[in-house]
């Protein structure tokens, strides 16, 4: 097994807020994707540390039991907070985390952005999470059960959807689209698969220029777009993340797409060698 993972700054953002970390236990491999939110003080640092914590949690504990590590993950927010004298809206930040086994992968949502599995046949599926109120829900808005009632306030009577994409080996490129319960979205992998990964909603914000004689502008590149150049891994060896987003970088730069919003990704590869 090996694991890899890559960070790029989005156009408009003046620091990266995107971060990601992977380690290699005893059981396996385990990562974890961060998503700071760019209204909130601070959520670069609280990125990284929340990436961190989740990390030596996984470590520890596995993710059997995704409501005790949500538990864990809120006292540790709360203690690092109150010793670093952080605003606990620096914690404000999706975080995706995975613990992937030779036999069996679990993946895990706080907030938004996509898992995605390849399997061994060639064929990929994607989970998006998006919220309607452009408001994901964060683990750090259960510290406060104030800022959590503002929060039930905020997205009431909107959705959060979880879009499903699937392409390669003998599926052909569907995409459906359904409504998700608010919390986290779990993926259950217990069938041999080539890697599983995770990535902020950055690969959402990609725009292209405006294929009109008459109109100049920009205008969204579609995530099945996106995602199939960016999961098109040739091998799932060494930094095999690093390769095939340098790679698609030099292709977004001839075909004039952009991504305004920070980048992250990491994947763990199901293969030796």
């Amino acid at each position: 097994m090996n694991a890899d993972l890559y960070l790029r700054q989005g156009d408009t953002h003046a620091i990266c807020q995107d971060y990601a970390e992977t380690r290699v236990t005893d059981r396996g491999v385990i990562l974890a994707v961060c998503d700071g939110c760019s209204s909130s003080p601070r959520t670069d640092f609280g990125a990284r540390l929340l990436a961190r914590g989740a990390l030596y949690d996984l470590d520890k504990f596995g993710l059997r039991d995704v409501e005790e590590f949500a538990e864990r993950m809120v006292k540790g927010i709360s203690d690092g907070a109150s010793w670093l004298r952080l605003p606990q809206e620096a914690f404000d930040s999706t975080l995706i985390v995975v613990d992937a086994s030779a036999d069996r992968c679990r993946a895990v949502m706080f907030g938004d952005g996509a898992i995605a599995v390849g399997y061994v046949d060639g064929s990929v599926t994607v989970w998006s999470v998006d919220y309607t109120s452009n408001a994901p829900d964060y683990l750090s808005y259960r510290l406060d059960p104030a800022r959590r009632a503002a929060y039930g306030d905020l997205v009431d009577g909107t959705e959060c959807l979880v879009r499903r994409m699937e392409w390669g080996g003998k599926r052909a490129v569907t995409s459906t689209t359904e409504p998700l319960s608010y919390g986290p979205l779990i993926i259950d992998i217990d069938e041999p698969i080539r890697w599983i990964g995770a990535m902020t909603d950055g690969v959402k914000s990609f725009t292209r220029p405006v294929q009109s004689s008459s109109t100049k502008g920009r205008e969204p590149v579609d995530e099945v777009d996106v995602l199939g150049d960016l999961l098109d891994f040739v091998n799932v060896n060494g930094k095999f993340v690093e390769r095939q987003v340098r790679w698609f970088s030099t292709e977004c730069e001839k075909r004039g797409w952009k991504h305004s919003d920070d980048l992250g990704i990491a994947a763990v590869s199901m293969e030796c060698g």
